[in-house]
Parts: C-alpha cells; structure tokens; sequence
C-alpha cells in the first residue's frame, strides 16, 4: 500500500490510475445491487478480460490499443474493428446521456434535457481541450459517493434462471470497458493498475450485493456514466490523432 501511495503520487501516474479506473465505472458496479450468484461469475468472468486486458498492455501499451492488435492480425480486421467499436461506442453514448437524467437522477422533463444538454457540452468541451485532468475527479469522486456508510442491509434478489444468465452477462459487459485503457500511452510498469482497478470494482460490486445503496450513491452512478462517456470519446480521440 505505501508503494502505491508513493507512486500515484507521481501526477501522470495519477491520471493513468484515475482513467483505467474510470473504465471500471465503481459508481456503477456499487449500486447494481445484484445478487451474490450474479456478482461472483461476474468478477469471475471481469477477472478474465481485465487479466487479459493486463498482459495486452505489456506488450504494447500505445494510443492505438486494441486496434494495433487487431490490424497486425490482418488489415481487414482492424477497418472492421474499428467500424463496429464506433458504431457500438456511438449508440452507447447517445443512449447514456439520455439515460443519465431520466434513469438514474430520475428527473423528467425540462432539467432532464438541461442536465442531458449539459453533459453533452461538458463532454465536447473536454474532448476538443483535454480531458486527463478530469479523471482523477471522476474516478475519485465516485469511491466517496459509495462508500457503503449508512446503506442499509438488503441481500441482493436472486433472479429467475433466465434473467440470472442475463444478468451475469450485462454486468460483465460493463466491466469490459476495461479494455478502453489499452487505448493511452503508458509505462509498462505500471501495467498492475489494471489489476488493482479491477480489484477495487470488484469489491464495491460484492459489497452491494449485500447492502441496499444510499440515496446519495446515484450521483456515483451518475459520475461512472458521465466517466465512461469521456473516457470512450477520449480513447477513440487517441486513436484518431495517433493513426490519421
């Protein structure tokens, strides 16, 4: 613990730790509130693609992330790659800003289009200056927001067999935005963030199976949303001013 505190000190390598754990969206993960049979395959099968995700990076950690991998198999690969992550990006983003005021701030209508509008100036704003400094805030503020104090004792109900397989994988999906920090420039040595990122999601996801979140901890899921938007706008950046 001390070598990392005296390593994320280092303002760069807070950045670096701040947008891999941004990826993660813990203010998400903690109020999920799933069942501990959704929760464990979950992290079993996050664990995975972020150790994956880990050994990618020491190979070649660049702007280019996955694409590089993917055009070095074959040229085709990488266009259609990078067609279909655009495409899939692009929708989620529309549908997250849209879903940030309506569904998890719950508002409706006028300042839910104000905040929606809102976001998507930010976010531009962010993108067309530079968005690294913004993450340490976003990371950060989200691990205050649901740090489980005065979360009430609620075990997370167990879904029909149907929905248990769905649920499973959709909270798996989320955790595979992991695979966005493979698209920023970093040292090798610091490759373990993305272990002790996945870690940490993976305890504030355990923890909410158990507890019922706090009426405050939907402003940390509203900070994971925001946090994933930039974070996806920000890599497709990368990728764009590093290959064109």
């Amino acid at each position: 613990m001390h070598f990392l505190l005296i390593d994320v000190m280092n303002k760069s390598n807070l950045i670096i730790f701040s947008i891999i754990l941004s990826t993660l969206a813990p203010g998400i993960l903690a109020t999920l509130h799933l069942s501990f049979f959704i929760t464990l395959p979950s992290i079993l099968l996050g664990g995975i693609i972020a150790y994956l995700t880990y050994l990618l990076v020491n190979v070649k950690w660049d702007y280019q992330g996955l694409y590089a991998y993917a055009r070095d198999f074959h040229p085709l690969f990488s266009y259609i790659f990078l067609i279909s992550w655009i495409i899939s990006y692009y929708l989620y983003v529309i549908y997250t800003i849209i879903y940030i005021p309506y569904y998890v701030l719950n508002l409706d209508g006028f300042s839910a289009f104000l905040v929606s509008f809102a976001i998507s100036i930010i976010t531009t704003g962010l993108i067309l200056t530079h968005p690294y400094y913004t993450f340490p805030v976003i990371a950060f503020s989200q691990i205050a927001l649901v740090i489980p104090i005065g979360w009430e004792r609620s075990i997370g109900a167990l879904q029909p067999i149907p929905y248990l397989f769905t649920n499973i994988l959709s909270s798996s999906l989320l955790i595979v935005c992991i695979t966005l920090s493979t698209f920023i420039k970093a040292e090798k040595r610091i490759s373990w963030y993305i272990l002790f990122s996945f870690l940490i999601s993976s305890i504030v996801l355990l923890y909410g199976s158990f507890l019922k979140p706090s009426e405050i901890s939907i402003y940390g899921s509203a900070m994971g949303n925001f946090g994933l938007i930039l974070a996806e706008f920000t890599m497709i950046r990368n990728l764009f001013k590093c290959e064109w």
